[in-house]
């Protein structure tokens, strides 16, 4: 068959590679019925590897399927694919929400520092399907712009390693398990597919006053975590004017990207990967994805070293910065699920809300607009209430609350008592709401 990489030329690694080729549905067919398999996510899922296990539904029992943060609707999120091919996620998108009550998605609630163990304990892999880069030149193939975070657990916990070396997927630079070596895979397809991308509007007044709030309390010289979506984006605008930030970060943007091009990333005051900058990969614009195949300084790591409280706590001045879905009066924080309806995972949420808080100087922040409008009903709610509903999960505990920003301003709980943290965070609410929020403090002890 015809392939994307020049005829062996007699280098060992190169007739391995054509010794392992096959078809997209030679490597499918390796899925036995009862097997354990794991997909990478993001724009690092294998969708023709994927697509082409989908087809295979009908001659395939009880396969269960590892993975999640999709952004393709893949076939096997249906209902119909349940008993076939039966999946699980460890973060939702958008895709998984909405096929959620089919029946065929199982939701597990997972801190990225230990999806190695989930994949390895738990899932116990024995396939691995994943895309990757085209080798270089020492036949080593990288797991893409938004693989570091997991891909390389996928390697180490699954007995067989099937990869698609995808034309387009640029090649990022990575510690081990972040960089595969044609060796330590089994078998080999190929295709040349665009990866998916993703463009973020411009910022919002909101994303842009809340953004301001934080980079006033943010110096030059701290080490950084930033994720990844308008609001990261925004707030990365409103640090243009500082001085050798460092970087460490879970996944990161196209607000990174600028900083780094506008000379304000240098981490050059790190104890630690000084001058480098650590995360589990990238999601935005294939512009995004250019700088960090280009950027050696990036350097893509899996979640156990990047989302490890105790390596994240070895940079002063660690800042963290994420999001909420709701926040009670006391500082207990939910950013996975609305009541009992499930939303979104864990992701890296608690670990660096730790990390930063053992990190000497550090800081942690959490960014909420103060209003949530349904997109059916269009009611108007408060994202602070005085206590979480039922079915809410405590993503962070109050005990690791520290700065809470809403457009409305920014208030900081650490080690405030209950009633002071009530009145803050009222201090922050819609205006709206702050009498409702107020009084419901009073009814339940809050205020006195």
């Amino acid at each position: 068959m015809n392939s994307i990489i020049l005829e062996p030329q007699g280098f060992a690694w190169e007739k391995d590679y054509f010794n392992k080729l096959v078809s997209l549905k030679e490597a499918a067919a390796v899925v036995k019925s009862g097997d354990h398999v794991a997909v990478a996510q993001a724009s690092s899922a294998a969708k023709q590897l994927i697509n082409a296990l989908c087809a295979r539904k009908d001659e395939l029992e009880d396969v269960e399927v590892y993975g999640g943060n999709f952004f393709e609707p893949f076939a096997l999120l249906r209902g119909e694919f349940k008993g076939h091919l039966n999946f699980h996620t460890f973060f939702m998108q958008g895709y998984e929400r909405n096929f959620l009550k089919e029946g065929n998605i199982d939701v597990s609630s997972i801190p990225v520092r230990e999806l190695d163990y989930w994949y390895k304990d738990v899932a116990k892999l024995n396939v691995a399907l994943l895309e990757v880069s085209p080798p270089n030149k020492d036949g080593y193939m990288s797991v893409g712009p938004a693989g570091g975070q997991h891909t390389p657990h996928l390697v180490d916990a699954a007995t067989t390693v099937i990869v698609c070396v995808n034309k387009q997927v640029p090649f990022v630079n990575g510690i081990k398990g972040a960089l595969i070596p044609v060796s330590e895979v089994d078998y080999i397809a190929e295709a040349d597919d665009p990866m998916f991308s993703i463009v973020y509007p411009p910022a919002s007044e909101i994303e842009l006053r809340m953004g301001k709030f934080i980079a006033d309390k943010i110096h030059d010289g701290d080490c950084i975590q930033v994720g990844i979506g308008g609001v990261a984006n925004a707030i990365c605008d409103c640090l243009l004017d500082k001085n050798d930030l460092g970087l460490h970060s879970e996944m990161i943007s196209d607000g990174v990207m600028k900083l780094f091009k506008n000379g304000n990333l240098t981490g050059k005051r790190k104890q630690i990967d000084v001058g480098l900058m650590p995360t589990g990969g990238g999601i935005g614009t294939p512009e995004l994805f250019k700088w960090m195949s280009d950027t050696p300084e990036l350097i893509l790591t899996p979640g156990t070293y990047v989302n490890d409280p105790i390596v994240i706590a070895q940079n002063n001045n660690q800042v963290s910065i994420n999001s909420a879905i709701m926040i009670d009066l006391t500082g207990q924080l939910c950013a996975e699920n609305y009541g009992y309806g499930q939303f979104s995972g864990i992701g890296g949420h608690l670990d660096f809300a730790i990390g930063a808080s053992l990190s000497k100087g550090g800081k942690s922040f959490i960014t909420m607009p103060s209003i949530n409008k349904d997109k059916k009903t269009s009611v108007v709610s408060s994202k602070i209430v005085s206590v979480l509903p039922p079915g809410a999960a405590v993503t962070t505990p109050r005990a690791l609350a520290q700065y809470i920003v809403t457009e409305y301003g920014i208030v900081n709980l650490k080690c405030r008592s209950l009633s002071e943290r009530a009145k803050l965070m009222i201090s922050i609410a819609h205006p709206d709401f702050r009498d409702q929020l107020t009084q419901e403090a009073k009814d339940i002890g809050l205020i006195k």
